[in-house]
């Protein structure tokens, strides 16, 4: 039994399959992720080291070097960059694109650099950052005439509440300036009682410490001990003896110097709307849908409004799920209006069953392929959907072709049944050969490879999926709906012949007549003449100069 037989002779399957593909395809667009662009591993390890002070040598030698020594032995490591600057390290690793375990590899470099031994004091802790895809979907802006420390307080509880919405991998501040205790020491006063700056700076470090005390074992149990005296008012920090003597001389901060609170200097501003404001960027998982987020942010932020004062104003900026939005009703409005404008023009050329069976290939086509990226694991993102958008005119080629065929041999004389099996058997390699071609240039982008490889493997998988979905339809689906098609045809033309339904067009059988003889004929309308008597000449030009048309073609 061959492809056409199967089809044919196998109706029902067919239309329960066409059934589940449908409600599968509906399904899987509602519940597939929605983001702006692939979830997409970048395989980048940042490692980042602060030096206060020190030279770019002093950097490379004293931080760099040593870094790099101990993470070079890591097993799925590609590349290693470095850069040192002044007070800074920066340590770039590039992890093999072909190694499977991406977290593994992460996390033995995040023990390599512990493992990393004399280090300067001064050094602050090397911070290991994987560059991953959570993507940014929406910022939250507060502003309003308030004080910054109110500002900040509910800048922190909004924060909080944000990052429990489903979906939400972090949510990062700007404009956030954190807060700090400034100790202004007055030039005079430190001429007067003979006290040099680093003199300052060294008793309030002494002062302010966290040492670890060891353990303290017992049969129950065992404790870590710590030495924690660390300040907590600005009255702690005025205290602080800078200098004493035997005589009962003391010098204290207060006496040289001015504590107050502050906040960090900032060497950027965040406005919106021409006021200075705190943002809050939501940041999704990689499984996270951005609509959905989205959505859950509006709610979150809505119930929020109504607890904070009058004079903070919260405002929504850089929504992306807007252009998400945007570019699905773009998908949705050109797959609509292509299978409008294809309805059409079958119309003007084919009958009314081989127009309504090509028709039927569009969406189900789409919807197959929709279907099947989830197991590809391709999101509902703008180069899928941009994929889509390309492929939608392709889909209706070959069951043109296949539906044209089926038809011909039944106006020969055949059954529909065997119309329908012989018309498609016929053309089945032409038909293949041409849809493979098409494949074939968007086969290049499949093997593209780095990061770009990632993002682009978007656009080519639905696109194939769909020619292929297409493909399938063709011989297996249409030529079981042209004879399902032909047959309601054939009813209603029955039906019309019961003076009831005696003004159905297809009542008049002498008019059915004429309709074949002018599809046989070629027609008799002037425009399709003129179109038939251009095409021949144009087909008849390039046989006899076939040389000279091919090298057109070719340039």
């Amino acid at each position: 039994m061959n492809i056409a037989e199967f089809s044919v002779k196998n109706r029902l399957f067919v239309n329960l399959f066409s059934f589940f593909v449908i409600v599968g395809g509906i399904y899987s667009a509602l519940t597939l992720q929605r983001e702006a662009f692939p979830s997409v591993s970048f395989d980048l390890v940042f490692i980042t080291t602060v030096y206060p002070g020190a030279s770019p040598r002093e950097v490379e030698k004293l931080i760099t070097n040593p870094i790099e020594q101990e993470i070079k032995d890591v097993d799925g490591i590609d590349e290693i960059d470095s850069r040192s600057r002044e007070s800074v390290s920066e340590i770039i690793v590039q992890i093999d694109p072909d190694t499977d375990n991406v977290d593994k590899v992460v996390n033995n470099i995040q023990r390599a650099v512990d493992r990393v031994e004399d280090l300067p004091e001064e050094v602050d802790d090397p911070l290991v950052l994987e560059l991953t895809s959570d993507q940014p979907t929406i910022e939250v802006s507060l502003s309003g005439n308030v004080d910054p420390w109110t500002l900040r307080k509910w800048v922190d509880i909004l924060k909080k509440r944000l990052e429990f919405v489903p979906g939400v991998s972090s949510v990062e501040r700007r404009g956030w300036k954190d807060p700090e205790i400034w100790v202004e020491t007055d030039p005079l006063k430190l001429d007067e009682y003979q006290i040099a700056l680093r003199d300052v700076i060294t008793a309030l470090r002494n002062r302010n410490v966290s040492i670890p005390g060891g353990t303290l074992k017992k049969p129950d149990n065992e404790f870590i001990l710590r030495t924690v005296g660390e300040f907590e008012t600005i009255a702690e920090i005025e205290d602080v003896i800078v200098r004493a003597n035997d005589y009962g001389n003391i010098v204290r901060i207060r006496d040289i110097a001015t504590v107050k609170h502050a906040f960090e200097d900032s060497e950027t501003m965040q406005k919106t709307l021409g006021t200075e404001s705190i943002n809050l960027t939501i940041m999704k998982r990689e499984s996270g849908d951005t609509i959905n987020i989205v959505d859950g942010i509006f709610e979150e932020v809505n119930r929020f409004k109504k607890e904070i004062p009058d004079e903070i104003t919260i405002s929504f900026v850089n929504d992306i799920s807007y252009y998400i939005k945007r570019r699905l009703n773009v998908l949705i409005n050109n797959g609509t209006l292509g299978l409008i404008l294809v309805v059409i023009i079958l119309a003007l050329f084919l009958n009314l069953s081989t127009t309504l069976v090509v028709s039927f290939g569009v969406p189900l086509s789409m919807l197959s392929a929709i279907l099947l990226m989830r197991f590809f694991d391709i999101s509902i993102n703008l180069l899928s959907m941009f994929g889509l958008i390309i492929v939608l005119g392709m889909l209706v080629d070959d069951a043109i072709i296949v539906a044209e065929n089926i038809y011909r041999h039944k106006e020969k004389g055949l059954s529909i049944d065997d119309a329908a099996i012989v018309g498609t058997n016929q053309v089945i390699i032409p038909v293949i050969a041409s849809v493979l071609t098409t494949v074939a240039a968007f086969m290049p982008l499949l093997f593209m490879s780095g990061i770009m490889g990632k993002f682009v493997r978007n656009i080519p998988i639905p696109l194939i999926i769909a020619l292929f979905a297409s493909l399938v339809e063709s011989f297996y689906v249409l030529p079981s709906h042209m004879i399902d098609i032909e047959r309601v045809i054939e009813f209603m033309k029955e039906l019309g012949k019961s003076s009831l339904f005696r003004f159905l067009p297809w009542n008049n059988s002498d008019r059915s007549v004429t309709r074949k003889k002018k599809r046989q004929t070629g027609g008799d309308s002037w425009w399709y003449k003129k179109l038939v008597a251009g095409y021949t000449a144009v087909i008849g030009l390039a046989l006899k100069r076939r040389f000279i048309f091919a090298g057109i073609m070719v340039t």
